[in-house]
């Protein structure tokens, strides 16, 4: 390096590469599961004391899907379809889905942080009743956001199913 390029270079640090998990995903992140590749487009943050579920709203060319992701002991994962509005005043014990019972596992209220495509929700207070069969091979969630309420049926998955590629800034 001859005198001039080190006068005149410029010594910008370089922003620190930080590993993505389905934990730490953001708008524009690309998640390869199934041998296809989804964009992050939304995602919601659950807060309720000191735990917090994720919902990541993920779109390809021609299905979108909700990967649900928390830390409790361990990391817990769901892929999840969206199934027609729900209808339930409270959360039931138990719920009957296309000859399915499941199971109610556990009910809470959080706070919701929106991004992207669900920014629109930020701020919320929402319920959540999470079911299981019981194998234990599926899951359905029901939610609600004041009058707004949704249901999700889906399974767990493990995090070597998912390839995290970095969205640009």
């Amino acid at each position: 390096m001859n005198l001039f390029s080190k006068i005149f270079s410029k010594n910008e640090p370089k922003p620190a590469v930080q590993e993505k998990t389905p934990l730490s995903l953001e708008i524009g992140d690309i998640v390869t599961y199934n041998m296809k590749d989804f964009e992050v487009t939304g995602k919601i943050t659950y807060r309720d004391g000191r735990h917090q579920l994720f919902h990541y709203l993920l779109f390809d060319d021609s299905e979108g899907k909700i990967l649900t992701a928390s830390m409790d002991e361990e990391m817990k994962l769901g892929i999840f379809q969206r199934v027609l509005p729900a209808h339930h005043q409270s959360f039931p014990s138990h719920i009957e889905y296309e000859n399915v019972m499941y199971y109610k596992a556990r009910e809470a209220s959080a706070r919701i942080l929106g991004y992207g495509s669900y920014s629109r929700l930020h701020g919320i207070l929402a319920k959540v009743a999470e079911y299981r069969d019981a194998a234990g091979k599926f899951l359905l969630q029901l939610e609600t956001w004041g009058t707004e309420q949704k249901m999700m049926i889906g399974y767990p998955i493990e995090p070597f199913e998912l390839k995290i590629i970095a969205g640009k800034k």
